[in-house]
């Protein structure tokens, strides 16, 4: 039997439902506004700009001190130098980050200690990391994936109660909240990425909040003893990709072009999907690689400062970041409750609090079907992917510090994103429910 032609209404819902795996927070305009105005005089300098930013983050967050760095890395590595911490004390961390997270505590000569994650909100489980204490325990490194917001006070009260330093990694988590206290202020050291695809984003760079006058002062002092202006060509190279995943990922130029030419990719691969390199090598992407790399020092072209350029764009993403947050967290309502029961299975639990959680992503859980879910996921127009952050507890260039750890490999390698984003409308997440709930029958 032939199958049925397809109508107007049919053929309109069939590329209407088109949806590119991940999309930037940027306005397209603003982008190329911010090509114009990267060439400008004081485009590089550190002035009024940087400090209305800096500023700004404190309001927004209720903060005391806001330091703004080239990266999340450096401002983990300027944190850790200023706390005078001896050598061989140990810091507890997510084993799902970026590789020179580690690089940072090994440069400082600190000693990792990878913990295993909860399958209920992708952080370290604390169970866990108390069998990992001993006496030279200093620091919990808590990072937050995917705009899922774990018990913070049950983290707060662990630190307290067994006198570790508490740091956030919340750059994956901007207005997400726990007790109506934003993620990012409960740390004695709050620290977020500012790179491409962040909520909260100038390009690439990095900020540190703290209520603390003094972890303020003697960050405050590492910092500025070594950096310098950022060059022109490696902001260049980042919002010329930023416009060009942007441009492909634009309504109009997904539907017909990008998705048509990943769907005859996928055919020809015989793979039935597309997978993107996450991290291409080139000469001005300085911040990621595509292999991770043991370091004996960060190479100077990291000590920078954040610019009156880079601070222009974060502002103008600052200011509807509110908003755009409520209409994900709307949109993750619609889609819950199209749900069916069983489908509400493949969903982390602390992803269903759409009142807290950002939606920076939005992952579902595979039980081992990733392959097959991720085709029929495709098949239905609806493109996705997964972390692409390194499962550093099991990259063989940090041995002796490796293990194997259950659940960061499940997270890791059996969870899929599937696409959330402001821009969307209700009948995607309907469209994303009906097809989720089809493959769970």
């Amino acid at each position: 039997m032939l199958p049925a032609p397809l109508t107007n209404t049919s053929l309109y819902k069939y590329f209407s439902n088109r949806l590119p795996r991940f999309q930037f927070f940027y306005r397209t305009p603003k982008l190329y506004h911010s090509l114009l105005k990267l060439q400008s005089k004081d485009a590089l300098a550190r002035s009024k700009k940087t400090q209305d930013f800096e500023e700004a983050i404190c309001k927004h967050f209720n903060s005391r001190h806001c330091l703004t760095t080239s990266s999340f890395r450096m401002g983990l590595y300027f944190s850790l130098k200023s706390l005078n911490l001896k050598e061989g004390d140990e810091i507890l961390l997510s084993p799902i980050t970026i590789p020179d997270t580690i690089n940072a505590i090994l440069l400082l000569k600190l000693r990792p200690i990878f913990v295993d994650m909860s399958l209920d909100d992708h952080c370290i489980d604390l169970a866990l990391a108390e069998q990992q204490l001993t006496p030279k325990t200093r620091v919990l490194l808590a990072t937050y994936l995917s705009g899922i917001v774990p018990n913070l006070q049950k983290i707060k009260d662990f630190t307290q109660k067994h006198n570790l330093l508490f740091i956030e990694d919340f750059s994956q988590n901007y207005e997400a909240h726990f007790d109506n206290k934003y993620l990012g202020t409960w740390g004695d050291i709050s620290i977020g990425s500012l790179s491409s695809g962040k909520i909260l984003s100038s390009a690439v760079g990095g900020i540190i909040l703290t209520q603390s006058n003094e972890y303020a002062a003697n960050i405050k002092k590492e910092i500025e003893s070594f950096i310098h202006a950022p060059t022109r060509s490696v902001l260049s190279y980042y919002l010329k990709n930023c416009i060009f995943v942007e441009t492909a990922t634009l309504r109009p130029i997904y539907i017909f072009f990008t998705h048509s030419y990943l769907k005859v990719i996928s055919i020809l691969n015989g793979k039935g999907i597309v997978d993107f390199e996450h991290d291409p090598d080139h000469r001005n992407n300085i911040f990621f690689c595509s292999k991770p790399k043991l370091r004996t020092e960060f190479p100077k072209s990291f000590y920078t400062w954040l610019c009156n350029w880079q601070a222009d764009m974060a502002l103008g993403l600052l200011e509807e970041m509110k908003t755009n947050t409520n209409k994900r967290r709307h949109l993750a309502k619609t889609l819950f409750d199209h749900l069916s029961p069983e489908a509400k299975k493949f969903i982390p639990q602390n992803l269903f609090d759409y009142q807290q959680n950002s939606y920076y992503h939005f992952p579902i859980n595979c039980f081992g079907k990733r392959e097959e879910m991720r085709k029929n996921l495709f098949k239905n127009g609806i493109d996705n992917g997964s972390y692409g952050l390194n499962l550093c507890s099991e990259e063989t260039i940090f041995h002796p510090h490796t293990k194997i750890l259950k659940n960061a490999r499940t997270i890791k390698y059996d969870t899929v994103f599937i696409p959330l984003n402001e821009k969307y409308s209700e009948n995607h997440m309907r469209h994303i429910a009906m097809t989720l709930n089809e493959m769970t029958l």
